[in-house]
């Protein structure tokens, strides 16, 4: 199935680590397909989600932003 941007999806299921399941509808806001490893991406935003799941997907963003910016190139450090 395709996606196409602008595309609201509804009942979209998003299975956390901690086994939360975050439920809501989501927009597509655009897809890559990387054809070395045949897959398929899609961006999208999450829409209507409840409190705790909101605040669920806000903190597994920032901890992975938290593991991939390394420490000197984070908002703000300057490398010498």
């Amino acid at each position: 199935e395709k996606f196409a941007a602008g595309e609201l999806v509804a009942d979209c299921e998003l299975l956390l680590p901690d086994g939360y399941r975050v439920q809501g509808k989501v927009q597509v806001l655009g897809t890559l397909y990387d054809f070395q490893e045949d897959m398929s991406y899609v961006r999208c935003a999450f829409k209507r989600l409840d409190d705790t799941g909101n605040l669920k997907v806000k903190h597994l963003i920032a901890q992975a932003l938290e593991n991939t910016i390394p420490p000197n190139e984070s908002f703000g450090a300057k490398s010498h």
